[in-house]
């Protein structure tokens, strides 16, 4: 069986973090490479000539948006897949971006199964695109484990805040915040805020 080769560009840390520690429980789909921005994805590309099969890109990004990015990755030939992975919503902008070569867009309130099945979907079928409101193998909602308080913590956290930040703000012991994050990784059977977090996002449990 051929294994899925993907590179994911994304400024946040848990979001990459998070989607990559998901991608390693699946079989034959890996995740080659990350940046955190356009211009380093771009050097990336054209320096190491890795096997890639399909760039996850977000819109929002520092050194250029994703549809300069776009651009620039059809400037040097690059010959995988394209999808468009972002919170960000213009339909204007979309439009040019999918008269601009763009195989897929996704928000990130897809769920992480979503996504995978929509990556293997557009490398398995080269002639098709998938625009967010068709995606494929689609969740019902899952119902919100999470309390409220849990909710506001873990918001904090995949917004790059600290404990020790958390705490002050919310006026509780940093223990008590510690024990709100391991009741989280219980209740989502993870192991990490990473994961966590990435998994929250993708059920719309908590957004950035």
């Amino acid at each position: 069986m051929n294994e899925y080769k993907l590179m994911l560009v994304d400024d946040h840390p848990l979001i990459v973090e998070g989607l990559t520690n998901m991608v390693k429980q699946t079989d034959n789909i890996k995740i080659v490479a990350t940046a955190a921005n356009g211009a380093d994805a771009l050097m990336i590309i054209k320096r190491t000539n890795l096997p890639i099969d399909l760039v996850i890109f977000d819109y929002r990004m520092p050194t250029m948006l994703g549809d300069e990015f776009l651009k620039k990755l059809n400037a040097i030939n690059f010959l995988g897949r394209t999808l468009l992975l972002t919170t960000f919503e213009d339909q204007v902008i979309f439009e040019k971006m999918w008269g601009s070569g763009l195989d897929g867009i996704l928000l990130k309130t897809a769920s992480v199964t979503e996504i995978i099945n929509t990556a293997k979907f557009l490398i398995d079928n080269p002639s098709n695109k998938v625009w967010y409101q068709d995606t494929v193998g689609h969740n019902k909602d899952i119902q919100n484990p999470l309390t409220i308080k849990e909710q506001t913590v873990l918001s904090k956290i995949a917004q790059g805040e600290h404990v020790k930040e958390i705490s002050e703000e919310l006026r509780l012991s940093e223990w008590t915040i510690k024990y709100h994050l391991t009741d989280i990784y219980n209740k989502l059977g993870t192991s990490n805020r990473a994961q966590a977090v990435a998994i929250s996002i993708s059920e719309r449990w908590i957004s950035l």
